[in-house]
Formats: structure tokens, C-alpha cells, sequence
């Protein structure tokens, strides 16, 4: 993909040599691959969700690759994915990482256990919210930050993270060279009577 979009190119490649225009294309379009559209749908993944209680899991259409370059620019702050997801309450995010991830890479933080308190109070940053409006975790922030020790993943490439989407959770700094590459897949439970009662509600199109 990305030979096609630039001519050239490696994952190890210095991103600032590519334009904003470039970056912001290229990470729009990873989200379409069907290789990732198959690794949504792998019966491994789907008997995993089966396996942690879900009865009929879906895929969402949030799943993506997402790059941290080391400018640090998008991370994300507190948040609980189902805030602005929507899906099922047990809904299930599958974090990969396509490189060793760990203090100096960069990774993600989990508060253990925070996904059993419902939702955490939080506020909207944009200023001109509707019900059209699309949200990602920079558009909301907490009310206030935990207090527990949050929990560091540090994983090698290729394994799998698994975390309710009610997690508390946040992405660290990249503090090296190179881009930290990983691969959410989100899944939510047809059959779950709130996501039933709601309408199916996902913030895919909510």
C-alpha cells in the first residue's frame, strides 16, 4: 500500500519525510485493507469473544492500524472506548502490536479492573456537538484522572492484547525513532439485552 500511495516505502522510514497530506491518506486508507477485514473476521478472534461470554459477536467498523509517530501528536488520554464506540456494555478490543512495544516505544496503560465501575464521568471538548457529530478519545476527557497504578503492557510483535472497552485505558509516548504500528479489531455482542434495547447503536454511524 504504501509503495502504491508513495513510490517508496518502509515502515522504518523516517515519517517526517512524508507530508501531512501523505500521513493522513495513508492512515485513512489502512482501515480498508481486506487483510485486516479478514483478520477481523478470523473464526479464532470470533470463538475468543464467544470464549470471554459473548453469545452472537460482531465486527465493528472501528477497526484500524494506527501509527504513533514519535512527534507524539494524537495520543490518547484517559478514556473507555465504549464512550464514544457505543456498541455492546461488553463490547471486546483486540490490540496487536506489529512491533516490540514498551516504555521506550511507547504502549498502551490499563486500570485493572476499572471496566466493572460503569461509565466514568466525563465531558465533550468540541464546541459545536450534535447528534451528528463524530467523537475519537481526544474529543472527551475525564472528569478526573484515576488514581490507581495503571498497569503497562509490554508485548512483542504479533501478540494479542484483549480488553473490554470499559477499560480505563491510555496510549504512552513514543519516545524513540520509528513509528509504533498496532491493530485494533473491536467487537460487540449482538445479543447483549442493553445494545438490543438501544437500537444497536455504534459510532460508526451514531
Amino acid at each position: 500500500l504504501g509503495r502504491y500511495l508513495f513510490g517508496s516505502f518502509s515502515l522504518d522510514e523516517p515519517w517526517q519525510k512524508r507530508s501531512e497530506q501523505q500521513r493522513s491518506q495513508f492512515y485513512r486508507v489502512t482501515r480498508y485493507l481486506a487483510s485486516l477485514a479478514a483478520l477481523s473476521a478470523a473464526p479464532r478472534n470470533l470463538a475468543l469473544c464467544r470464549d470471554a461470554g459473548m453469545k452472537l459477536p460482531c465486527v465493528m467498523k472501528s477497526c484500524n492500524i494506527r501509527m504513533d509517530t514519535p512527534e507524539n501528536k494524537n495520543l490518547f488520554h484517559w478514556h473507555q472506548d465504549t464512550t464514544y464506540l457505543l456498541g455492546s456494555l461488553s463490547g471486546l478490543t483486540f490490540w496487536v502490536p506489529l512491533g516490540d512495544v514498551n516504555e521506550e516505544k511507547g504502549t498502551v496503560e490499563l486500570i485493572p479492573g476499572s471496566h466493572k465501575s460503569g461509565f466514568y464521568p466525563f465531558r465533550c471538548t468540541l464546541s459545536n456537538l450534535s447528534p451528528k457529530s463524530s467523537l475519537s478519545p481526544q474529543d472527551v476527557l475525564l472528569e478526573q484522572d484515576p488514581e490507581e497504578e495503571p498497569l503497562r503492557v509490554n508485548a512483542k510483535a504479533g501478540d494479542l492484547v484483549v480488553f473490554r472497552q470499559m477499560l480505563l485505558h491510555r496510549s504512552t509516548p513514543n519516545r524513540s525513532d520509528s513509528i509504533r504500528w498496532t491493530i485494533q479489531l473491536r467487537y460487540a455482542d449482538l445479543m447483549e439485552e442493553t445494545f438490543r434495547e438501544a437500537g444497536y447503536p455504534l459510532g460508526d454511524n451514531t
